[in-house]
């Protein structure tokens, strides 16, 4: 009975971290952190920029304030290949673009719908791009596997 009692604490305790690092609400079950469903996601680039989507695994609406903050270079092969990404304005209320040389992220409708522009691909290797969030001090990421295409 003991070990039982102490198997469900410990359930308990996992549970509560997991809440707590992926910014859920607190009266729900719903996630509130913008994470991409599967994971991975791997799309094919025709020509020029491709938008996908990525929409959170739970919930339907966001309610904690997030923002990404930086996403991995493919192209830097160094331990520093991490580039932040900057805020760009826009006139349309709910929606936020992050930006840095080579990508773009559109997030609308408190972040149920993310459009990921990657703008560039000069290598014929299939390469992937993590994208870091942060919410509520916590950090949070998703990994875009893109397949072989220059253009």
């Amino acid at each position: 009975m003991k070990k039982i009692f102490q198997l469900m604490l410990t359930v308990m305790l996992v549970m509560t971290g997991v809440s707590m690092i992926s910014c859920n609400k607190e009266d729900d079950e719903s996630n509130n952190v913008p994470q991409a469903d599967p994971s991975e996601l791997t799309f094919n680039w025709e020509s020029g920029t491709q938008q996908i989507s990525v929409r959170p695994t739970q919930g339907k609406q966001m309610t904690k304030e997030w923002k990404f903050v930086e996403a991995v270079n493919p192209k830097l092969q160094s331990p520093n290949n991490k580039e932040r990404l900057r805020v760009d304005s826009t006139s349309t209320p709910g929606v936020k673009i992050y930006s840095n040389e080579w990508l773009i992220l559109r997030v609308s409708d408190l972040g149920r719908h993310i459009d990921v522009n990657v703008l560039r691909n000069s290598s014929i290797a299939p390469r992937s791009i993590q994208i870091t969030g942060e919410c509520d001090n916590n950090r949070f990421s998703f990994t875009i596997n893109q397949r072989a295409k220059v253009y």
